[in-house]
């Protein structure tokens, strides 16, 4: 793999290894940073973020830090190699934990997120578990843009409380990227 955009772009990414692991591609990752556009200077929380394809491409176009969380030690050891090998690792804060412990930890200690990314494993209802808790734990602004990727088989159905607002939907095979924002009226103050 290959990052696709920005100061380190041709560089490659070392895939982790095991049976759950699916990758982003290379078309879809450059898809979603085309929809959300400038990112210079801006923080990223890359949530299951596997080897980092996500973190990696980020920091390449710009993003001025990023957190990681990856609960599969393996997969977080393999991210962390990638991130030494592209001398980035300054640049992101890497916990070994699972989601609904990272959420609230980052929260006590008053972290706030520009753009958050999720790409949970498919067929398992992670991102309304997830959303949820992001409705709880406010570590993002009204402004933050969230990034889900998700099969199509999934449905959003955390969406009937209208907290988050969706912005863009596109399709990749069996792969959706959903954009959302905040919903300033109903969901900004919770």
């Amino acid at each position: 793999m290959k990052v696709t955009g920005g100061i380190l772009k041709g560089r490659n990414i070392t895939p982790g290894k095991g049976k759950t692991a699916r990758y982003t591609s290379s078309m879809v990752r450059k898809a979603i940073f085309d929809i959300i556009g400038d990112i210079q200077g801006l923080s990223v929380l890359d949530i299951f973020a596997g080897s980092g394809t996500f973190t990696i491409e980020a920091l390449s176009r710009g993003a001025s830090f990023c957190t990681s969380v990856e609960k599969d030690g393996g997969m977080a050891k393999t991210l962390r190699k990638n991130l030494i090998a592209l001398s980035i690792e300054r640049d992101c804060l890497l916990l070994t934990m699972d989601a609904r412990d990272a959420i609230p930890f980052l929260y006590k200690r008053g972290y706030k997120y520009d753009i958050i990314f999720m790409d949970p494993p498919y067929g398992q209802g992670l991102i309304k578990e997830t959303m949820f808790l992001f409705k709880n734990y406010r570590i993002y602004g009204k402004d933050t843009i969230f990034v889900l990727e998700y099969s199509k088989r999934d449905p959003l159905d955390f969406m009937d409380d209208r907290c988050f607002i969706e912005k863009k939907t596109r399709q990749y095979g069996d792969t959706r990227i959903t954009i959302l924002k905040v919903d300033t009226e109903l969901g900004s103050e919770r």
